[in-house]
């Protein structure tokens, strides 16, 4: 039993030399994705769609995509403290303000999560990450496998606020009790075109009340 101990607690201070040796923000690139519905009882686990990241310092594209054809891409702008999303609807486009209070309000509820990271190891995209369990203060609580590379800013992961490392792989449990799985397919880490972060010239910028009254 001693030896075990001994054994687990040599892995955690190597993995903390690694974390303190390799450390590196990314502060530049893209991460791919695949969107997973975790298996159920009598289901298998099912391919739903992609989610991407990009990331060009405190400018942020997140593009999610679903094998239905459903697609939302948000556009952050956190050094000016403005966010946008475009909806390409048939025949019309636009580009939605958003406010970011009322983002930040929104993801709240997953402030003060504990993450209790583990001596394991695992891979995506071809890279090591080290696994861990994050626990909301609802009680409920998701894997995440955690890559060397610190991020630049919390708001890149909502769901993880103020996470430290880039998550490879990740879970997020929806308002239906399910668990969709992210998983890293491709990793990027190249220089960035200013150009998809701005809003495109054939989009009309409209608010989020201009929105929400013509949805109804």
């Amino acid at each position: 039993m001693r030896q075990k101990i001994q054994f687990t607690t040599l892995l955690l201070l190597l993995l903390a030399s690694f974390r303190t040796l390799a450390q590196e923000s990314f502060s530049e690139g893209s991460i791919v994705y695949n969107v997973t519905m975790q298996a159920t009882p009598g289901n298998v686990a099912k391919q739903i769609g992609t989610y991407t990241i990009t990331i060009k310092n405190k400018m942020v594209r997140k593009e999610f995509v679903l094998d239905n054809g459903f697609s939302n891409t948000l556009i952050f702008n956190i050094a000016a403290g403005t966010a946008v999303s475009l909806k390409n609807i048939p025949d019309r486009k636009y580009a939605i303000q958003l406010n970011m209070a009322d983002l930040k309000e929104q993801y709240k509820q997953y402030e003060g999560f504990k993450l209790n990271e583990s001596a394991q190891t695992s891979a995506s995209a071809g890279y090591n990450c080290n696994q861990a369990t994050a626990t909301y203060r609802n009680g409920k609580s998701v894997n995440v496998c955690l890559s060397k590379w610190s991020l630049t800013d919390p708001m890149i992961f909502e769901y993880f606020p103020s996470i430290k490392y880039l998550p490879l792989s990740f879970e997020f449990i929806n308002e239906e009790g399910k668990v969709i799985v992210f998983d890293a397919k491709e990793v990027l880490r190249t220089p960035v075109e200013s150009s998809l972060f701005r809003i495109p010239t054939d989009y009309k910028i409209i608010t989020n009340e201009e929105y929400k009254k013509m949805s109804q």
